[in-house]
């Protein structure tokens, strides 16, 4: 094949590319909307959580605190939130 050729071939091929790239971005060129300030809290409908000594009982809306992390009973055992 001749150099001339080639290169014909090559620079309608890179042509058509680019072309097809902007038709594409400029198709899909829609600005991102963001909704600021709109925050609207949900009550809470409930609550629940399994303890690492217990992984089969769930825990379902305790009174007071939320577990978090690990933490020792009233007979030394160690317990840790599994969620």
């Amino acid at each position: 094949m001749r150099t001339s050729t080639r290169l014909k071939q090559i620079s309608s091929a890179v042509t058509a590319t680019v072309l097809g790239s902007l038709v594409s971005v400029a198709a899909g060129a829609a600005p991102a909307t963001a909704v600021v300030g709109q925050y609207t809290p949900l009550p809470r409908t409930s609550l629940a959580y399994t303890d690492s000594l217990a992984p089969k009982q769930s825990f379902e809306n305790p009174t007071g605190d939320m577990p978090l992390g690990s933490w020792a009973d009233s007979n030394g055992a160690t317990h840790f939130n599994v969620n």
